[in-house]
């Protein structure tokens, strides 16, 4: 997963929903938002290592239409920790049949 094509799918919201679920006082938004815009850094101050032991409650609560930021994984690749997403069946099916071929991106 590259972390900014993630953040750019951001919707960037006011008063983003996702920021209000963590429990443990984090604003993913802000984190999402330093990424978009090529600031790692301080994205670390939003995004800490703590997510990496949350169940991710901010995932659960964006609003994006296809399928969630997945904050969890963005953090836990700022804070050089390695894993995996919180739920697998959440992620897009990318394979198709092109030409009776099946093909898997």
């Amino acid at each position: 997963m590259k972390i900014q094509e993630e953040a750019a799918r951001c919707l960037l919201c006011i008063d983003a929903p996702c920021s209000k679920a963590c429990a443990k006082g984090l604003d993913p938004a802000r984190g999402l938002r330093a990424v978009r815009f090529d600031n790692e850094t301080e994205a670390g101050k939003w995004l800490t290592s703590d997510c990496a032991s949350c169940d991710a409650p901010c995932q659960e609560k964006c609003i994006h239409p296809d399928t969630p930021i997945r904050i969890r994984e963005t953090s836990a690749i700022i804070n050089g920790s390695d894993i995996k997403p919180v739920n697998d069946k959440d992620l897009p099916d990318l394979s198709i049949k092109f030409c009776g071929i099946n093909s898997e991106s």
